[in-house]
């Protein structure tokens, strides 16, 4: 890093605006970031439940042969399903990948973050993470398949 970027970067830091709107954008992306991970998780588990009782909801045993066993990470197991049932495809899946790596990204690099600011790449992808979830009716494109 050269002198004058160094000497930007603590700038930037001391500025308490400057940081505030990393710090909040950051943490924006973050959070619609979880949004979208319990979006995909949430609504095909929905897409199973068969009522409630005492216990909470009842999930339907097929939840478990036909998502969970695709892949030990739920999240995954829910995309593989999405996508064999046509509701998500290949490039949904590469946004989403992208989505991942630059929360991936914020999450561990969050003092470069502050300090540097730079070669972090999310303010551009905000409309990606608000789209994904969004551009396609995940689990209902299932329920209509179902209902032919």
């Amino acid at each position: 890093m050269a002198k004058n970027d160094v000497d930007q970067s603590w700038e930037e830091f001391l500025t308490p605006e400057i940081l505030r709107n990393k710090l909040i954008s950051a943490s924006l992306y973050l959070a619609a970031f979880e949004m979208l991970k319990d979006s995909i998780i949430g609504r095909l588990g929905s897409f199973y439940t068969r009522g409630y009782d005492k216990n909470g909801d009842r999930i339907d045993l097929r939840y478990e042969r036909e998502v969970l066993s695709r892949n030990r990470r739920t999240l995954y197991a829910s995309l593989l399903w999405l996508t064999e049932c046509g509701a998500v495809d290949r490039n949904d899946r590469g946004t989403f990948e992208k989505l991942k790596d630059c929360r991936n990204q914020i999450a561990h690099g969050m003092p470069q973050l502050v300090l540097a600011g730079s070669g972090f790449e999310y303010p551009a992808l905000f409309p990606d993470l608000i789209a994904l979830p969004e551009g396609r009716n995940l689990v209902d494109t299932k329920r209509r398949n179902s209902n032919e």
